[in-house]
């Protein structure tokens, strides 16, 4: 063993040490970069060496052809090479334990020396390794190896080649089809498959033949044709699809298909899949019916009776199958391969026939045309038979098929004035006529087995493959509507005779069907209306007509419509058929609605008749009534969208709706339980979500009616009539809803209470639904009292609730919406009691104290947030108005509230709880604290929520005036007790000293003088912004590590929200500084806004920005507020003029220089800011911070060095050669020079 041999061994040893692989490095190398080191590599690979040599010298040899110059190697030395590899491909012997990687990098090698030496100096090459090929394994093998490196390096890989590497490609693939190397290839092939197909008994044998199949697959795309096409080559493709028989089935197929894809002329492409006779193919070799494979092909032995059941990689996609027993998954499999052929192949062939049909009559290939049609003759009953095969795991196979027959129609129901007479006739003939009643008959027997919201929405979603179905079923009925019609008449006919014996998912199929014709005679109708020309000569509208045929036929059949379970089907198939008739119902009304088209109008005494039968529908038994929860609140959906969509007839149905909403069981339980105190609440609440929901859909609908009513009459009688009505249904309720509340408050049995609380929230989210319905009659007579006693009744609620009923987010949720709604319905008029509403949640939160409980701990921050959700809302709806405004001057109050609620989160709450513990105690106890998840989570949402309410303060100007005023409240009230709490959490937000907990955190001792200052801040607004720039600030687990999962949690990460922050800093800062009513100097105005010390915070977000993702948006945003404190430049959406005065500019950006100091000042001096620290500042500035932010640091801040780190950087950026910085140069020199002269000159 020599001492290059030694060297690899060592290289490749897991125990050698780092010195022995340094010097065998170097030994290696040398090898590699000596001039004799090819001849070296070549004696390594003679005779018998280890694996791993011949490796490293096959691999030497591939890098220095890689390097290839025409004097290193040169062409002699590069013959020598190419021989030895021959040489040792020819002798067997080596060949037989070696390793694939070896064999590969072989291949490799070899086309390495093709790419250097064909044609030109080897114009042999693929004669000399295709004269090798025999019947051993190991040269057959390296041979197909050789092809596939070809493929792999000179045909495939193209990216980023010189004009220069494509042109020897070209070359070299050009020279291989004129001198007949190709040719020579596929005759190699051929006798290699000949000699190998009858040997597939060995995993080794099989593997050999699949390389085979697919190497050549891989030469089709840019081989000639004719090559493929060829008898001998056919014969044995053909000969390896039998399953018996063959086990590279799937390679064949991809072989054929690669075949089919081919590019080339339409009209060729349709002889050429008659050529290759794919019909017969499907028919003999490649059936979708199998039933010949039996369990007694699996029972021959562990690997059956078929052949292709050999093949490892079969083997192992079954043994990974998913269907429950191997017979199902190769049964699925072998469908899978069969179908995807016949997938492209009829997806080729309709293409070719659209793309005929588009030419005119003088360029089109009529023969092939023929050809084509009857080709799809018969490979469409081959389509039928799939899209009608059972199982959920045919479910993408369906799909395919559902694709492949919208491509047909479509095709077939062009109205291009070119297409071509056969077409038309094969569209209106025998042959598609059949094969349209099959489509529709599978549909209405399978289509539909998918889930309820599914079949709610058909327009939405795609469950199951159903939206591929509606589409396959919309392009039905726009190619031949007739027969779709005609079919849709037999089946509904049949199901209203026998809907009495039916079961439930059949007549479900037969009314989903009817559905699905609903939407599209609206559409038709809707394109009907928007035509001028609505005379007879206009189309006739045909599917409108037999849609409200049909839907007359259905209603006239209560054995249909109300047909239940009874042991036709299950509770789930009732459910759809529910759902199903509920869609037919509202295309009904939709069609109706329309106005225009043909007739001008739908609505007469036929289908006010039929309306009046879906509306009882819909409240009766089997709908708004119905035992089952979730038809109720789907009847109930749908009656509220009728009601919107035909309002003028629904308008003297108030009465029907009451009644119906009086009967309901749910409100008969609340007013039952309301008027009896002996009645015991249930253990599982007073009613379900769902039927919260249904209730309130259908007073919403009533309050919509009313509405309506009230809009269309125009005397102030019948305007007093309708408020009359609304005042019947609401007083009581809204009587009953108090009395409850003050009864609950009174008493002293809490569980009988809590129960009379949730009864109140019911009967108020009911008169809030009926608010939001009733949008438009707000503030008319004695309702706009109404609507703000309902407000009040809710804060009445929150203030009569206990702490668990604020900790139960369900609760918390039946209060809020109704408030949601009235913010939205009634106005700012609600308003007035968002503040004491939010107390009135908040404060049993801060009574009770801190809390490691996980529940109690989520319920502050649920809370927190459910509250920044709806001042929100009242913000963006009614921040302008005036009564919205005086709402919001409540602010200062909800601000202290939240801070209180944050506060308790964070360790420092804790300490009074720990007194008499001894020091090791209460660090375990704020240690843990501090690292709790779910107080983590806290904090973090608690601080996202207050700054969400911040944000959007600032987004309108009239409450960003507010804001601007709570800024000088410093010292007065609400504000000056959140200043005293978010000064606490800047200067001891541990709840120790830093003495005692100095060995457990991690925050640089700089920042102990930075909170100080933090804490200095007269305007709490500013500090808690400046709190949210830095995580290190305001999460105190950063402290210790970083804490996994919880942002997981957490909506928004660290970087957004200090962009956040910034972005409210940005126009609240700007709308102070410009504010005409300042009551202090400016000086004493930029200071009590802690500008200086906001100065070091920007620029230590900027310092600990660390994102790669190359989104600048966080650093655009720090650059903004730069701007605006030293520049003066007005922010993004305010009207240029307004900006700083220029002493308030001049004062603004001395401190803005001075905040600059300390931060880089302390920075710099701690050990945690290396060069490259610094560096990423310096490049950062150059790249984002346009020039004079760069002035100001290089030249105002004081620190050691730093100015010439900066020149050198520029002198560095300069001499490079990288694109990207010297472009940032460039466009830095140009802003840092102009900068420069209009300061110094």
């Amino acid at each position: 063993m020599d001492d290059l041999e030694k060297a690899i061994k060592t290289l490749s040893l897991p125990g050698s040490s780092t010195r022995e692989k340094l010097e065998s490095l170097k030994i290696c190398d040398s090898v590699a970069s000596s001039v004799e080191g090819w001849r070296i590599c070549l004696e390594h690979l003679s005779g018998k060496k280890d694996e791993e040599v011949k490796f490293w010298c096959i691999g030497a040899l591939s890098r220095m052809l890689s390097n290839y110059s025409p004097s290193y190697p040169n062409l002699d030395v590069r013959k020598a090479i190419r021989e030895a590899i021959l040489g040792l491909i020819q002798d067997g012997s080596s060949g037989r334990d070696v390793q694939n990687y070896t064999k590969n990098k072989i291949a490799e090698l070899y086309i390495q020396l093709i790419r250097a030496d064909y044609p030109d100096n080897w114009p042999s090459a693929f004669m000399d390794i295709a004269s090798l090929v025999t019947s051993d394994t190991w040269v057959q093998d390296m041979f197909i190896r050789i092809l596939q490196a070809f493929n792999t390096m000179i045909v495939r890989d193209i990216g980023a080649q010189t004009a220069e590497e494509a042109a020897i490609r070209r070359n070299i693939k050009d020279t291989m089809r004129t001198n007949g190397d190709l040719r020579l290839i596929v005759q190699t092939w051929v006798i290699l498959i000949s000699n190998n197909r009858t040997k597939q008994s060995t995993g080794e044998e099989i593997m050999l033949l699949s390389s085979a199949v697919t190497v050549l697959e891989s030469y089709v795309s840019w081989m000639d044709l004719s090559y493929s096409l060829s008898d001998e080559v056919l014969s044995l493709v053909s000969g390896l699809l039998d399953p018996e028989k063959s086990a590279v089935v799937l390679e064949a197929l991809n072989f054929l298909s690669a075949i089919i894809l081919k590019g080339m002329p339409s009209g060729a492409k349709l002889r050429l899949i008659g050529d290759l006779n794919v019909p017969m193919l499907l028919e003999t070799r490649l059936s979708l019916d199998l039933r010949d494979v039996t369990p007694e092909v699996f029972s021959t032995g562990d690997k059956g009776g078929w052949t292709l059941l050999s093949n490892p990689e079969v083997a192992s996609a079954l043994e990974r199958g998913h269907l429950g027993n191997p017979l199902d998954d190769f049964r699925f499999l072998l469908l899978s391969a069969r179908s995807g052929f016949l997938f492209k192949v009829t997806s080729e062939l309709i293409l070719a026939l659209k793309s005929l049909s588009e030419v005119s009559e003088t360029d089109r290939d009529e023969p092939a045309l023929t050809t084509g049609l009857l080709l799809l003759e018969k490979l469409l009953p081959q389509l039928t038979l799939l899209l009608g095969s059972q199982g959920p795991h045919l479910g993408p196979a369906r799909n395919e098929v559902c694709k492949l027959f919208i491509l047909l129609f479509s095709t077939l129901n062009c109205n291009d004035p070119r297409v071509p007479a056969q077409l038309g006739a094969f569209k209106n003939g025998h042959f598609i006529s059949n094969i349209i009643t099959d489509v529709l008959r599978i549909l209405l027997n399978n289509t539909f087995i998918c889930s309820e919201e599914a079949l709610g929405n058909l327009d939405e979603k795609d469950t199951s493959g159903v939206s591929g179905r509606v589409s396959l079923f919309t392009s039905l009925l726009e190619l031949r509507p007739d027969l779709v019609c005609g079919f849709m008449d037999a089946v509904l006919e049949s199901a209203v005779r026998d809907a009495s014996t039916l079961g439930l998912q059949q007549l479900d199929s037969a009314v989903s069907l009817l559905a699905r014709l609903g939407k599209a005679s609206v559409s038709e109708r809707k394109q009907f209306s928007k035509r001028l020309d609505n005379s007879a000569s206009s189309r006739d509208p045909f599917l409108q007509t037999n849609f409200l045929r049909l839907v007359a036929l259905l209603l006239e059949s209560p054995d249909l419509i109300a047909a239940e379970g009874s042991g036709r089907g299950s509770a789930s198939d009732e459910i759809r058929l529910r759902s199903s008739l509920f869609l037919v119902f509202r295309y009904f009304v939709e069609l109706i609605a329309i106005k225009g088209g043909v007739p001008a109008s739908l609505l007469n005494q036929e289908t006010t008749r039929m309306l009046d039968k879906i509306l009882d529908f819909l409240l009766s038994n089997f709908g708004f009534k119905n035992r089952f929860p979730d038809i109720s609140y789907k009847s109930a959906k749908m009656i509220l969208t009728l009601s919107k969509i035909l309002s003028s007839y629904f308008q003297d149905k108030f009465q029907v709706l009451l009644m119906a909403l009086r009967s309901h069981a749910a409100f008969v339980k609340i007013l039952s339980f309301s008027g009896d105190s002996h009645i015991s609440f249930p253990s599982d609440g007073l009613i379900s979500p769902i039927e919260t929901k249904t209730l309130n859909t259908l007073c919403e609908a009533i309050g919509f009616l009313l509405q309506a009513r009230f809009s269309a009459t125009k005397d102030s009688a019948s305007h007093s009539s309708v408020i009359k009505e609304f005042e019947e249904l609401l007083h009581p309720l809204l009587g009953l809803a108090q009395r409850l509340i003050s009864t609950s408050t009174n008493s002293t049995q809490a569980p009988l209470d809590s129960s009379r609380r949730r009864c109140s929230l019911e009967l108020i989210g009911m008169l809030c639904s009926v608010a939001e319905g009733g949008v438009g009659t707000e503030y008319i007579g004695n309702l706009a009292t109404l609507w703000c006693t309902s407000a009040d009744a809710l804060l009445a609620l929150a203030r009569s609730a206990d702490i668990c009923e604020l900790v139960n987010p369900d609760w918390r949720a039946s209060l809020l919406a109704p408030m949601h709604r009235l913010v939205r319905a009634v106005g700012p008029a609600v308003c007035e009691c968002l503040v004491p509403l939010s107390e009135a949640l908040l404060t049993p939160f801060i009574i009770n104290g801190s809390s490691k409980d996980p529940q109690m701990v989520l319920a502050r921050s649920g809370a927190c947030e459910e509250l920044a959700s709806l001042v929100c809302h009242v913000v963006t709806l009614h921040g302008s108005t005036e009564q919205g405004k005086t709402a919001l001057r409540g602010l200062p109050r909800l601000f202290l509230s939240m801070v209180r609620v944050w506060a308790s989160c964070w360790p420092c709450a804790f300490v009074s709880q720990l007194i008499g513990t001894d020091t090791h105690g209460v660090i375990s106890v704020l240690t843990e604290v501090a690292l709790l998840e779910e107080i983590q989570y806290a904090r973090q949402t608690i601080r996202n929520s207050i700054l969400k309410i911040l944000s959007q303060i600032t987004k309108i100007p009239s409450t960003l005036d507010l804001l601007a005023d709570m800024c000088f409240l410093g010292n007065i009230g609400e504000m000056e007790e959140a200043k005293r709490i978010l000064k606490e959490l800047a200067l001891n937000p541990y709840g120790a000293s830093t003495t005692e907990i100095g060995t457990h955190i991690r925050i640089p001792p700089s920042d102990a003088f930075f909170r100080e200052a933090l804490g200095s801040i007269q305007c709490p607004i500013v500090t808690f912004l400046i709190f949210c720039l830095s995580p290190t600030l305001s999460s105190p687990a950063l402290w210790f590590c970083p804490v996994e999962g919880v942002d997981q949690r957490i909506n928004l990460s660290d970087d957004e929200i200090t962009k956040i922050s910034l972005e409210s800093l940005i126009p609240f800062i700007f709308r102070v500084l410009t504010s005409s009513n300042r009551q202090l100097s400016v000086e004493e105005d930029l200071r009590f806004l802690g500008l200086e010390v906001l100065s070091s915070f920007i620029w230590f977000s900027v310092l600990d920005f660390t994102s790669d993702s190359g989104d600048c948006s966080l650093l655009d945003s720090q650059l903004a507020l730069l701007k605006l404190l030293v520049n003066g430049e007005i922010p993004r959406g305010y009207p240029s003029g307004n900006g700083l005065s220029s002493n308030v500019l001049g004062e603004s950006r001395k401190l803005v220089l001075s905040g600059t100091r300390a931060a880089l000042e302390g920075r710099t001096t701690e050990s945690h800011m290396g060069d490259s620290t610094k560096l990423r500042l310096l490049r950062r500035s150059v790249e984002l911070f346009s020039g004079y932010h760069y002035l100001v640091l290089l030249s105002e801040a004081p620190i050691t060095g730093l100015s010439g780190e900066g020149l050198q950087l520029l002198d560095d950026i300069t001499n490079k050669p990288d694109p990207y910085l010297r472009d940032s140069m460039k466009e830095f020199s140009k802003k840092y020079q102009s900068y420069v002269r209009q300061v110094l000159l």
